[in-house]
């Protein structure tokens, strides 16, 4: 299912349109979308860290007072704010509770785009380390204006949402798997498939192995480097 994703708005409309970006840039499906602080709450329930989309504007709470809740029961969630409220001292506060990015309503689509997408990509950088150093610290520290995120991380031709895809299908898989399951799986040529591998073990992010079965030439099968045997 990859990684969870909550949306509360008090606006249907507005859930709507957060719930797809969401799934056109990370790829699969928001978990729950809500108008009530409560729920959120309740579905939270510190399983495995998500995202979560949040409008300070909630009719059964504050939002500022829900962010500080979530924060109180260390709940492993991370938080876009996006809201109509702009007034420095609730921006000040929020802030200061460790969001990830604060969102004012009305907003460019691609405002909102990019915060989910740097959100993503970092949590894809996360998914293989055991530390991180200054230069990473220094590229997915803090989201930054669209034209200034670097161009170079990924070589040309490749896109960051086609290898979220291959990295939460290799995360799910429980043994290695080959490019053919990988394109049927995530719905793309055995091609396109081998590519991003192929650039993943280049990268060291993933491993790669000969299988040898009773006939025919040798499969090469394909695992994170920090899968899980």
């Amino acid at each position: 299912m990859g990684l969870k994703t909550v949306i509360a708005d008090n606006d249907p409309v507005a859930r709507q349109l957060h719930r797809k970006l969401v799934e056109e840039v990370a790829g699969y499906a928001v978990w729950f979308c809500t108008g009530s602080a409560t729920a959120v709450l309740r579905c939270l329930n510190g399983d495995d860290p998500g995202l979560l989309l949040l409008d300070l504007e909630l009719p059964d709470a504050d939002g500022l007072d829900l962010v500080k809740e979530i924060r109180r029961r260390d709940l492993p969630v991370d938080i876009i704010v996006v809201t109509a409220l702009k007034d420095v001292a609730t921006v000040g506060k929020v802030l200061r509770y460790g969001v990830f990015d604060f969102v004012i309503k009305p907003y460019a689509p691609e405002r909102l785009r990019l915060s989910v997408e740097a959100y993503f990509a970092r949590r894809l950088s996360l998914m293989c380390r055991t530390e991180v150093d200054q230069e990473w610290m220094d590229h997915y520290g803090a989201v930054r204006p669209l034209n200034s995120l670097p161009k170079e991380r990924l070589p040309k031709g490749f896109h960051r949402l086609t290898l979220s895809r291959v990295v939460t299908y290799l995360e799910q898989s429980p043994e290695s798997v080959s490019a053919e399951e990988v394109a049927t799986g995530v719905g793309f040529s055995r091609a396109t498939a081998r590519r991003y591998l192929e650039y993943l073990v280049r990268s060291g992010l993933a491993l790669s192995e000969l299988q040898y079965g009773a006939v025919g030439r040798p499969t090469i099968r394909y695992r994170l480097s920090c899968h899980k045997e």
